[in-house]
């Protein structure tokens, strides 16, 4: 899987953390990061599921890119990756019908949903951050480990 600018704790990264320990570069717990990480291998579903994953880590990627540039030419504090997290999930919720009804497989338009689902969830509880300072999140899933 391809790296992305994003950070997602992980569990060989972070696993010598107590279960209630915050991560030094998150306010997520290793809990949160052991629970997303299972989240995410039950959603290893079908040939596509990985291709799903990236295509909407990518575009969470460009948004989170654009964002100082959006943001200052609103006159606002740019949004968190939370909130750009919200922002795509609603994007994907919003159009899922209107996918389907052109088209598209409601079966990979539903596990879409799905992804989205679990990537607003690791961003809110900030498993899936953006890397600050002190960060040593590895920039990718091992889906292996």
């Amino acid at each position: 899987m391809r790296s992305n600018s994003l950070n997602h704790n992980t569990t060989t990264r972070c696993g010598h953390y107590q279960e209630t320990t915050t991560l030094p570069c998150t306010r997520a717990t290793f809990a949160d990061t052991v629970h997303y990480k299972r989240l995410a291998l039950s959603l290893l579903q079908y040939r596509e599921s990985e291709s799903i994953y990236s295509s909407l880590m990518t575009r969470l990627e460009r948004m989170h890119q654009m964002e100082p540039t959006l943001a200052a030419r609103e006159h606002r504090r740019p949004m968190p990756i939370d909130q750009l997290a919200r922002k795509l999930r609603n994007f994907v919720r919003t159009t899922a019908q209107a996918r389907i009804e052109t088209g598209e497989f409601p079966k990979v338009v539903r596990h879409e949903g799905e992804w989205v689902e679990w990537i607003y969830g690791a961003a809110k509880r900030g498993v899936l951050h953006a890397p600050g300072n002190g960060c040593t999140c590895r920039a990718e899933w091992r889906w292996e480990d």
